[in-house]
Order: structure tokens, then C-alpha cells, then sequence
């Protein structure tokens, strides 16, 4: 039977999905509803054969017999054909019998993925990063001559239609399930529904390979075949469960190829913006965490300021999560709450001093005016953790960190 492929999406991955398949002399089709003038990206795909259009109602879903949607677009798009879906999951796990670590979780995934890169180059092991974080992943398998283990950091959009790894597949996988709360509701609509997206990570396993759970949320405990590793969260302090996550996932994969574990405690270096310090002045610290996309990672941030006069800045797109349960304590004197959702999650949170403006630029402008005009001599901080997504004014969480960077250095200048 010929493969008629359809690609909903022109961003990194679904161009990464096309390029393989043109390889394999599989020509998809692809429909991404912006503007041509916008996907420039395509441009060398055209000359590839492969036909784009901008209206979905061009092509029929019907028929195709294989629909890649990017992980960006809802599968509500494509109504009662949700069974015609193939994950660049699956066509990765059919390509390649390279060990594989694949991490997911609420939050901390990043960070993880970070940490064991680092701790594999530490010992000499090249162990390439993709899916939500790095490269795509079927870009991955480009560099599978020079590759060790391959770690794969897993959204829920990415594991939601994974059909699972199959008896024929050789490569060893170690999965994580860090954590879970509530996010990407406004995906999934529901949290059962998120969970059960999550939960796929399970399906990646089978009985000679390894599942690392956390024992303090049930929700990560699955069945699997695979055998388990548990492991205990600091919920008051998510960055030594991180670290010890990791040095136990990596000894894990160590052992099991026989390679000893050498220094454990060497210093991790952090995530760009993942509670970055920026020391302006002598009396200023400036805490860039726009990492954090959701309320629950922010109060992890706040869990971790030191005890003096603050200011928190929340704010952006909400994924369908709430912030009524933030907690902010009473070092906190200020919140200012920005982005497009800025007016419900004003109303959201519990307490009386929040000032709102739509606009993060003028968010700063607001607060170095206010410092000016408190005591010289007391220390103060400001915590940028925006527990929301970036995408409704900036491209990325990077792009929002960046900006967030430059408008503190203006006005620290002033």
C-alpha cells in the first residue's frame, strides 16, 4: 500500500518529519494555515516536490492514511481521523538501536535533560539532546554513528498518540515520569486527560527496560514491564531533587553498560533562565526564571528567594491552569501580573497588592520608579517567573528572557 503522508504544521518538527520521509521516498504533504510569505522555511522543501498549502480545506483527512501533526496544533483539528496519527516517536523508535533516555514530567524536565548531558560528558559519552528540548528528534538520527545514548525530553503533545514501543525495537530505554500537576488544560481540557497523555511514557518501556517513578506523586507510579526505580521529591527545593534524579538515572545507565560512575558531586551548570541571578547593584537582585510556564513552577521560585523585601512579576498566556493556589509570602510586597491573561490572573491570586499592565516593558519601567522611591538602604529582589506560556507577545521562553534582560539593563542605566 503507497504511504500517503500528510504534515499539519511547518515548524521544526514537522519539517524534520518531511526531510526524513523524503529520505525513506515517502513525499508528504504539508498545510500550515500562515501566510506563505511567512514560511520561508519551506522554500527548500519546494524544490524537494513536496506540496504546501495554507487552506486546510485542500485536502480531504480522509484521504491519507498517515497524519503528523505538530506538536504545537491541536489534534482537534483533524475531528474523527485521530486514529490515522503517526508520532515522530514512533518513527524514531523504528530507526534507531541506540539506548534511549526519555524524560517527562510537569516540570523539570529541561533541567534533567541538562544534568545527564552534563554528567555523560563527564565521561566521555556523546549523548545528543532532542524532541521538546534540543534538536527534533528525527534530526537526532543524523548523528547516530557518533552517538552514545540519545536523550529525548518528552511533552505531553509529543507522547499523547505514541503507540508504543513494540518487540521488534532494539533500542534500551530508561524512562522518567519526574512529576506531574496541573498544565496544558487548555490543550487537553481536563487534568484526566493530561495524565493520561503523560502516562504514555509508560508505553516506551518493556520488560528489560528501566522506569524511574516518584514516589511522593502516585501519578507517576505506572504499570510497566520494565523494571522500577523510585525516587523521593524535596517539594521545597525541586533543584536538589533534579540533581539527585539525575545522578540516579545516570548511574542507572552506567551500570548497565558496565561503565563505572566517577565523581558524583561536580558543580551543574544551570539553564539559560531557569532562575538565572543578575546582580545589578549592591541593594538589586534580579532573578530571570522565564523558564517557568506554569503556577506550579513558580512556586517552586518563590520557595527558594532569600528572606528580604521582593517583587514578583507572574503573567502571559495561561494553559488552562489557575493561580488561586500560588502562595505568596509576606517578604513578597509587590505583585505585577503582565501579558494577555493579565486580568484573570490578577483576580486569581490572593493578595492585595498587584498592579497590572499589559505590557513587560513598561512592568519594569513601573518598578525601578517604585524602588527609587523606597529606602536606599534596604536590599531588595525581583523575581521574573512568569508561570504562564510566552507565545502571546514573544517567540519563545528564551525570547522572553532575553527581553526581559535588556529592559532591566535600560532602566538600571537610567
Amino acid at each position: 500500500m503507497k504511504e500517503n503522508f500528510l504534515i499539519i504544521g511547518a515548524g521544526k518538527s514537522g519539517l524534520s518529519v518531511a526531510k526524513f520521509l523524503k529520505k525513506k521516498n515517502i513525499t508528504p504533504k504539508i498545510i500550515d494555515t500562515r501566510p506563505k510569505k511567512e514560511l520561508h522555511s519551506v522554500k527548500n522543501l519546494i524544490n524537494q516536490d513536496i506540496e504546501y498549502e495554507t487552506d486546510l480545506k485542500i485536502f480531504q483527512f480522509k484521504d491519507f492514511n498517515k497524519i503528523y501533526i505538530s506538536p504545537g496544533i491541536n489534534p482537534i483539528l483533524i475531528g474523527n481521523y485521530k486514529d490515522k496519527i503517526l508520532t515522530e516517536l514512533d518513527l524514531f523508535l523504528n530507526e534507531t538501536t541506540k539506548p534511549i533516555i526519555s524524560i517527562t514530567g510537569t516540570n523539570g524536565k529541561s533541567t534533567v535533560i541538562s544534568y545527564l548531558y552534563q554528567i555523560f560528558k563527564k565521561h566521555n559519552l556523546n549523548t545528543p539532546i532532542g524532541g521538546n528540548f534540543g534538536m527534533p528528534m528525527l534530526d537526532l538520527l543524523d548523528k547516530t554513528d557518533e552517538t552514545d545514548f540519545f536523550l529525548l525530553e518528552l511533552s505531553s503533545f509529543q507522547l499523547e498518540f505514541f503507540s508504543g514501543k513494540k518487540a521488534h525495537h532494539q533500542s534500551k530505554v530508561f524512562a522518567a515520569f519526574l512529576n506531574f500537576s496541573q498544565d496544558h488544560l487548555d490543550r487537553h481540557g481536563c487534568v484526566k486527560n493530561y495524565l493520561a497523555a503523560k502516562s504514555t511514557i509508560s508505553k516506551m518501556t518493556l520488560k528489560d527496560d528501566y522506569y524511574f517513578f516518584n514516589l511522593e506523586n502516585k501519578e507517576t507510579n505506572l504499570l510497566t514491564q520494565a523494571e522500577k526505580v523510585s525516587f523521593k521529591q524535596n517539594k521545597n527545593d525541586p533543584t536538589k531533587v533534579n540533581e539527585k534524579v539525575s545522578k540516579l538515572i545516570a548511574e542507572t545507565v552506567l551500570k548497565n553498560f558496565n561503565i563505572p560512575m566517577r565523581k558524583k558531586n561536580f558543580q551543574m551548570e544551570e539553564l539559560k533562565f531557569r532562575n538565572q541571578i543578575v546582580k545589578v547593584n549592591s541593594k538589586l537582585t534580579v532573578i530571570n526564571d522565564s523558564k517557568s510556564t506554569n503556577p506550579n513552577s513558580t512556586d517552586f521560585s518563590i520557595k527558594k528567594l532569600k528572606k528580604k523585601n521582593s517583587i514578583l512579576i507572574i503573567g502571559g498566556k495561561k494553559k488552562g491552569c489557575t493561580f488561586n493556589k500560588l502562595f505568596i509570602p509576606n517578604i513578597i510586597k509587590r505583585v505585577y501580573v503582565f501579558g494577555d491573561d493579565y486580568k484573570s490572573i490578577a483576580e486569581e491570586i490572593n493578595f492585595k497588592n498587584v498592579f497590572v499592565n499589559e505590557n513587560l516593558k513598561e512592568v519594569i519601567a513601573d518598578i525601578f520608579n517604585y524602588l527609587k522611591k523606597r529606602d536606599s538602604h534596604s536590599n531588595w529582589q525581583i523575581l521574573f517567573s512568569p508561570g504562564c506560556a510566552s507565545f502571546d507577545q514573544f517567540k519563545d521562553y528564551e525570547d522572553r528572557g532575553r527581553l526581559f534582560d535588556q529592559y532591566i539593563i535600560e532602566n538600571s542605566c537610567k
